[in-house]
C-alpha cells in the first residue's frame, strides 16, 4: 500500500505525464498539415514551444518522482526551473534518477510483471539538453545579421520535429523511475489502451534485488 507521500507522488506524476501527452499530440497535429490557418513558420515555432515544454515537464517530472530525497524539497531545487540544473542537481542525489523507457516482458514466475529496459530509440538525458538549447535557439528571432539570412524557420518540413516527438514519446510511452532505495520504482503507462487512453502511475516493489551497478538506464 503506498504511502500518503507516495501518493501525492502519484497524483502529481500523473498531471505532469498528461500534459506531456496532451503536448505530444499537439506536435502531431501540427505537423500533419491539418493546421491550415497558420504559416509553417508558425507552426514549427509551435512545435518547437511543445518540446522545450516537454524537455521541462520531464527535468520537473524526475524532481516530483524522487520527493522521496530530502533534498529535493530545498528551496534550490523547488524554485528552479531549467532542465540542465535539475539534473545536474538530480544527477548528484541519484545517478539512476531519468525514467528508464521499458516494455511488458514474459511475466516472473507467472505472476509477478516483468519489464524489459529498452536501450536505444529514446530522448537520453544527453539530447534533452542538447533538445532544449534547439528550442531556445529555434523560438529567438535572432540578430540583425541573421535577419535577413534565408533559415530553416519557412521549410515545410518537419522531420527534425517529428524525430524529437518520436524519441520522447519513446521515453515517456512506458517507463520506470528508480527511486533511490533500488527496488522501489515509479510506472507510469503514458497511454492506456485498455482505460480510454489515460495516463497511469503506480509504484511498484521489484521482487528481486536492485539492477546491477553497470547498468545505467538513461545514459547515452
Amino acid at each position: 500500500m503506498p504511502t500518503k507521500r507516495q501518493m501525492q507522488i502519484i497524483n502529481n506524476y500523473a498531471v505532469m505525464m498528461t500534459e506531456a501527452k496532451l503536448r505530444l499530440e499537439c506536435i502531431k497535429a501540427a505537423a500533419s498539415g491539418i493546421i491550415t490557418i497558420l504559416p509553417p513558420p508558425a507552426l514549427r515555432e509551435l512545435c518547437f514551444v511543445q518540446l522545450r515544454m516537454l524537455c521541462e515537464l520531464i527535468a520537473l517530472g524526475c524532481l516530483v518522482a524522487h520527493g522521496d530525497i530530502p533534498a529535493t524539497h530545498t528551496k534550490k531545487l523547488q524554485r528552479e526551473w531549467s532542465p540542465d540544473r535539475i539534473l545536474l542537481e538530480l544527477e548528484k542525489l541519484h545517478p539512476y534518477f531519468y525514467p528508464q523507457p521499458s516494455r511488458d516482458g514474459p511475466l516472473i514466475d507467472g505472476v509477478h510483471r516483468n519489464f524489459e529496459v529498452a536501450h536505444s530509440g529514446f530522448l537520453t538525458k544527453t539530447e534533452l539538453l542538447d533538445l532544449y538549447g534547439k528550442c531556445g535557439n529555434a523560438l529567438h528571432r535572432g540578430t540583425i545579421r541573421s535577419l535577413f539570412t534565408p533559415n530553416s524557420r519557412s521549410r515545410r518540413d518537419y522531420s527534425d520535429i517529428l524525430e524529437w516527438r518520436r524519441k520522447i514519446n519513446n521515453l515517456l510511452s512506458l517507463h520506470l523511475i528508480a527511486l533511490l532505495d533500488g527496488s522501489t520504482h515509479l510506472i507510469c503507462v503514458l497511454r492506456a489502451s485498455d482505460h480510454n487512453n489515460e495516463t497511469h502511475v503506480a509504484i511498484a516493489e521489484a521482487v528481486e534485488g536492485p539492477p546491477p551497478s553497470s547498468a545505467k538506464p538513461g545514459h547515452p
